[in-house]
């Protein structure tokens, strides 16, 4: 089971579940924002994504299913076996989904962000790239600057929905670099 409990808070609503805690909160009527932790409490730095605006807690309803939460424009459900988001408009008009199957829809994994050490015997070459010259150090030694998180987002998307400009990659494939020719 996914759910275990939720409260409403006065900026928003938190859920406690098997994989963490997530905190729900309206932003504006058809925005609702979701952050995710594992740890016992959320962090406190600002966003460097998110203007500070005021955020209240969404309208929560008990359902059959889970939880349902509502913005005045925007309407998000929680499978609570599953814990797969599905995200309506306020007419209940399918906008996005994730998978209900039961495979883990959102991962959430801790990584060391490894910091290198400036070494002053390290070996340094000189080499130009497509991007212009560049200096290359060998690896020398390092040490955990920070903990980071990794993180995996399934969506179910409908024949010919696509989703752009969000800067990921599928690991292993990387297209080919082209040479732009101007025509003269």
């Amino acid at each position: 089971m996914f759910r275990t409990s939720y409260r409403v808070e006065a900026d928003g609503v938190v859920v406690l579940a098997d994989a963490g805690r997530l905190r729900i909160q309206v932003l504006d009527p058809g925005i609702m924002r979701v952050v995710q932790t594992r740890r016992d409490r959320f962090g406190t730095a600002e966003s460097l994504m998110v203007l500070p605006a005021p955020a209240t807690a969404p309208h929560v309803s008990e359902v059959d299913d889970g939880l349902l939460l509502s913005a005045p424009a925007l309407r998000l459900a929680i499978n609570s076996r599953s814990g797969a988001f599905t995200w309506t408009d306020a007419t209940g008009r399918l906008l996005v989904r994730e998978p209900h199957e039961g495979t883990a829809t959102r991962t959430l994994e801790e990584t060391e962000v490894h910091r290198p050490l400036r070494a002053t015997d390290a070996h340094r070459t000189h080499a130009r790239g497509v991007d212009g010259p560049r200096t290359v150090t060998d690896s020398g030694p390092r040490v955990v600057d920070r903990i980071a998180y990794s993180t995996t987002l399934r969506l179910e998307l409908s024949g010919g929905e696509a989703i752009h400009g969000l800067g990921q990659h599928i690991p292993g494939r990387r297209r080919p670099v082209r040479p732009v020719r101007r025509q003269r």
